[in-house]
């Protein structure tokens, strides 16, 4: 595996996207992030994988689990995805997008809007992480057998199809409201590199979600707002920064859609956008506009959504695709997944950053460097 590029711009900003709000992963079919499936222990799962699936609880009785999980340390690979139970076998089938440090993409251009930002109008781009929505189909099919213990809350998944076929991996399943329960990944669990992973589920139906419109003003603060961050500077001298530093762990991460509006058009809506313009952004700039301006869009047929976020600044006075208050070059680009719970009612979301481009073409700065996050933004209580 390869290490990556960013812009150094953007890289000189970075340090500074969490501060008023959260800033926001590149892929390609899960087979790049899956080939980094590394075996720690082959014998402690092949009993588990080998046995008849037999009828089991639904894990805090929910059906439906959309979850964020990777390996998120000098060799960072991430997964966001859909998790289905079938407690009458005591099998579970899975949906993943997977991005890795060692596989390189643009963003992608998922529609457009109109944006009226500092007295200028403009239509302008919408972005994706490649393979989110932007191509089509870049997932993967996982399949598996699971038991709970109704007793401990504890979830043992065994792979027994997809790249995963032959792993296994714990969670802990908690019910912090009726309608909705938690997964957090046991550390060390896995019988393959996962070192982070969160997650929801309800028995919401897959089809139940919230069109752009309908998106509520979330106010997410890091009570409950998590984030683990992994970010490569080639120097020199190299450097990777885990954040936190403390394995296995989870910082603290504000989040929310606070003075985001809906563009006029197009109809019906794709986008909420807003420029926060007192949060500062440092570094070699195209002008002197101040702040951060971050887009959120969708193609409102189901629960996935994308988010761009970039400093300001480096959108130039003009009229091309990276003139203000439209930019088409290094940005931080996330895939979101609502969290929807028994009510139909959107919490929050789970999702990853991959700020990861190539070294060339237009969010290329020739810099190998790269940012990778999972995050889980909800307002949901406990930790």
């Amino acid at each position: 595996m390869k290490k990556q590029n960013i812009n150094l711009r953007a890289w000189a900003y970075m340090t500074i996207l969490f501060v008023a709000q959260f800033s926001f992963p590149s892929c390609s079919k899960d087979q790049a992030a899956e080939d980094t499936l590394e075996s720690k222990d082959s014998s402690r799962h092949l009993a588990s994988v080998g046995t008849v699936a037999a009828a089991q609880p639904l894990p805090q009785g929910k059906k439906n689990f959309s979850v964020t999980l990777g390996n998120m340390d000098t060799t960072p690979w991430v997964r966001l995805g859909n998790w289905t139970f079938n407690e009458t076998n005591g099998t579970v089938a899975a949906t993943f997008w997977s991005w890795s440090y060692n596989d390189k993409h643009d963003v992608q251009v998922l529609g457009t809007h109109t944006c009226t930002f500092d007295g200028v109008t403009k239509t302008v781009n919408n972005y994706t992480p490649y393979g989110w929505m932007v191509p089509a189909g870049i997932y993967a099919n996982w399949a598996g057998d699971y038991t709970y213990d109704t007793a401990t809350g504890r979830l043992v998944i065994s792979w027994t199809s997809g790249a995963g076929a032959g792993h296994s991996e714990s969670w802990d399943v908690s019910l912090p409201e009726p309608g909705l329960a938690r997964v957090k990944f046991v550390p060390t669990s896995s019988s393959y590199n996962v070192t982070h992973g969160r997650g929801y589920g309800s028995n919401a139906a897959w089809s139940t979600f919230k069109t752009i419109s309908d998106v509520p003003t979330l106010a997410v603060t890091s009570t409950t707002g998590r984030r683990v961050m992994v970010s490569y500077n080639d120097g020199p001298p190299a450097v990777t920064t885990i954040t936190p530093a403390t394995a296995n762990a989870w910082s603290g991460a504000a989040w929310g859609l606070t003075d985001f509006t809906t563009p006029s058009n197009p109809n019906p809506k794709n986008t909420k956008h807003a420029w926060k313009p007192s949060t500062a952004c440092t570094g070699a700039c195209a002008t002197a506009r101040e702040g951060i301006i971050y887009h959120m869009s969708s193609n409102n047929n189901g629960r996935q959504m994308a988010w761009i976020n970039f400093c300001a600044c480096l959108s130039q006075n003009g009229t091309t695709a990276n003139h203000w208050p439209g930019y088409n070059g290094n940005m931080h680009p996330s895939a979101l997944m609502q969290i929807i719970d028994d009510n139909g009612d959107m919490r929050g979301v789970v999702g990853m950053e991959s700020q990861n481009p190539p070294a060339t073409g237009p969010q290329s700065g020739g810099y190998p460097r790269f940012q990778i996050q999972l995050f889980d933004f909800t307002t949901i209580p406990g930790s």
